[in-house]
């Protein structure tokens, strides 16, 4: 047998190995498992005609830290309902969906607040999957304590009836550390209802973590008013917070986009972009003065024809 379970190539069934796109499914001498609305935990998974029928299951059937791969099938959905509903606890597990746009695999939370992914192992990756809201103030989409998780290209939205939403999309650390090495790369984040507090909330003391390239379109109306924030209390070191971009809708307090305010940390914010609803007295960008280091950042009003502020201002 070849290092895969697919000696001729995956091209064999229409999905190619490598390649450009967020839906590019990773190579592994692990195994590949399938999952698919057509399919059943009643199968093996090991191929695309076999599928089972839910991620759950699928992580259920890999092997902690031999990187294998799970794919979810273009137009795959799933509705969670309850805390932990989808746990990735197995270590090195890579969850991929394939599709583009709204041919994406979707994970709906609905029914309880406490619906939500649990991600408790190392190194698990979440790839090219959209996550919905759709109850009222969840408490967060995605809970993560393990070391070296990775979201490439995913996106997180809400009901725009504006009764449905999360208070934060990603939630990351119970203890300090837990989550060293998240990468937040590529995703989108609408979180258009007014009752979303955070899209991206970074708890504990944390290293390594590198969150670049997102868009974030929200109205962020409740303290911290911050899309990507870490308590001044909670220490980054090595930070990377790069080319982000942000449309904030909101007009009445902060606005902020990003907070993160430990004098004590350590790394970058570099070559963010934000629209504001501007009132008086708002700060688009708000780190410590003696820590991170912060350089061609710019602001504008939303609607404006300029090209924005510069913050910090340059050196003379």
């Amino acid at each position: 047998m070849g290092l895969t379970q697919f000696p001729n190539g995956i091209s064999s069934f229409g999905i190619p190995v490598m390649g450009g796109g967020g839906n590019a499914i990773p190579i592994t001498t692990g195994t590949y498992f399938f999952v698919d609305d057509s399919g059943s935990n009643a199968n093996d998974g090991l191929d695309p005609d076999h599928p089972v029928a839910t991620i759950d299951y699928a992580i259920g059937l890999c092997t902690a830290n031999k990187y294998d791969v799970i794919v979810v099938m273009p137009g795959h959905a799933e509705t969670i309902g309850a805390a932990g509903a989808i746990t990735a606890d197995v270590a090195g597990v890579q969850i991929v969906g394939l599709g583009t746009y709204d041919d994406r695999p979707t994970v709906t939370m609905d029914t309880a607040a406490t619906a939500s992914i649990l991600v408790t192992a190392a190194n698990v990756t979440f790839q090219n999957i959209v996550f919905y809201a759709d109850f009222e103030d969840i408490n967060y989409c995605m809970l993560i304590t393990g070391k070296g998780c990775h979201i490439y290209s995913c996106a997180f939205e809400e009901n725009l009836d504006d009764t449905h939403n999360w208070v934060d999309a990603i939630n990351a650390g119970a203890t300090d550390n837990d989550y060293d090495g998240l990468e937040i790369i590529d995703c989108d984040f609408r979180t258009e209802d007014a009752s979303v507090v955070t899209p991206i909330d970074l708890l504990k003391n944390s290293r390594d973590v590198k969150i670049i390239g997102n868009r974030f379109c929200g109205d962020w109306d409740a303290s911290p008013y911050a899309a990507i924030y870490q308590a001044t209390a909670e220490i980054p070191k090595n930070i990377l917070v790069k080319d982000n971009l942000f449309h904030n809708q909101h007009d009445g307090n902060g606005g902020l986009c990003i907070s993160i305010t430990a004098t004590t940390g350590t790394g970058w914010i570099i070559g963010n972009h934000s629209g504001n609803k501007v009132d008086a007295g708002d700060t688009a960008f708000l780190v410590g003065a003696d820590g991170l280091y912060a350089a061609e950042n710019y602001s504008a009003d939303v609607g404006t024809q300029n090209s924005g502020f510069l913050y910090p201002t340059a050196d003379s």
